[in-house]
């Protein structure tokens, strides 16, 4: 069944999400804690990049079925081919590290802190996109048990 409007398909949190992603992306370099050691940057830059992976190997995977909303498009498929083999949200993973790289890249504490605030948005987000997945897919409830969410064999 697909939701008409903007509210009925999960659209607080997508205004939650990036929100939250411009506010880290603005604060975090203008709270930076220099007393940091610079091996921070180079761990913020390591989760960047591998945020980097995770989107792009999310967005090829999903193809046409890539949407904002957690609400799935009226004519999606359930996708069980590439990185969703490993993990069921690697966009929500990779927003994630984006927004934890740059929090450690820049040594900020408030970007830590909202990058937190984010992380949970994040899960109830896909707490929500997962209910309707299973609303739409019965075969869903099988993949959910057998695929991590974000972190292949842990999370």
């Amino acid at each position: 069944m697909q939701r008409a409007g903007f509210w009925e398909r999960g659209g607080s949190w997508v205004i939650a999400q990036n929100t939250l992603m411009v506010l880290i992306m603005i604060v975090s370099p203008l709270s930076s804690a220099m007393g940091w050691a610079p091996v921070w940057r180079w761990i913020g830059g390591l989760f960047m990049a591998i945020s980097a992976v995770y989107g792009v190997a999310g967005v090829i995977a999903l193809g046409k079925n890539r949407t904002v909303f957690p609400s799935p498009k009226a004519d999606a498929e359930l996708v069980e081919k590439g990185i969703y083999r490993f993990v069921r949200h690697p966009l929500y993973g990779s927003v994630g590290f984006l927004v934890l790289g740059w929090s450690l890249f820049w040594r900020s504490i408030i970007g830590m802190v909202l990058a937190l605030a984010l992380a949970f948005v994040l899960r109830e987000k896909a707490r929500r996109e997962e209910a309707w997945l299973c609303d739409k897919f019965p075969q869903y409830a099988a993949y959910r048990k057998r695929v991590k969410s974000v972190i292949p064999w842990l999370v």
